[in-house]
């Protein structure tokens, strides 16, 4: 494993976040229209996934019909993910092992993500390991979400490691697909409330199933 730069995903990958989509869906079919049960159209809700917070609050809003406008839902969804990251959120097993891991063997690391960058920020901070990375980088300072290669770019840019070197680490299938397009080695990571998991094994050069912690890649780094 020929590794001089590592761009994590924060949601799904670092952290155990993603049980989050089925609460808000919740929260807010429950708020809006009294009724537990929305879901979203299933593209819509990949889509959601890896693209910033206004992209979401305006599709909502529009194709919906949820909220006042686009703004109000980017808000509500806010206050509440910063909620479930402060008191709930935990990292995925194995991460804090391989991050010290890394350090040790010199690569550049950095976060991309979709997330806000303040909630992204302080979750590192709470566990403890916000010293393992060198940056971050948001899809909303890149200007796309991960459907675009945009903020792997700026990721790799700003680490200024080797493109065929610089490793994407990633839950999300359409994420994915997206940094194999652009010539990136992945590791896709399981997560259990994830889309397309069969789709991330397939496309991934090396991909963490169900139980396998990152732990299981700090002795790939000696190869």
């Amino acid at each position: 494993m020929k590794i001089k730069g590592a761009i994590f995903d924060c949601d799904g990958t670092l952290v155990d976040s993603l049980g989050f989509w089925k609460i808000f869906y919740e929260m807010l079919g429950e708020k809006y229209f009294g009724d537990k049960t929305f879901w979203p159209k299933t593209e819509d809700d990949h889509a959601m996934r890896t693209q910033n917070v206004a992209f979401l609050g305006q599709l909502l809003h529009e194709k919906y019909g949820v909220g006042k406008d686009g703004e109000e839902i980017r808000d509500y969804f806010y206050e509440r993910f910063t909620w479930y990251y402060d008191e709930v959120v935990p990292l995925k097993p194995g991460v804090a092992e391989f991050l010290a891991s890394l350090k040790r063997h010199g690569v550049k690391i950095c976060v991309a993500t979709a997330s806000e960058l303040d909630i992204v920020k302080k979750i590192l901070k709470r566990h403890n390991v916000a010293q393992y990375f060198d940056g971050i980088v948001s899809c909303t300072e890149a200007g796309a979400g991960k459907d675009k290669p945009d903020v792997f770019f700026a990721a790799e840019k700003f680490l200024g490691t080797p493109h065929k070197e610089t490793w994407v680490i990633e839950d999300s299938a359409l994420a994915i697909e997206t940094a194999k397009k652009a010539g990136f080695p992945v590791v896709g990571v399981y997560d259990v409330n994830g889309v397309e998991q069969d789709r991330a094994k397939e496309l991934s050069d090396i991909f963490l199933d169900d139980g396998v912690s990152f732990a299981e890649l700090i002795s790939q780094l000696e190869e």
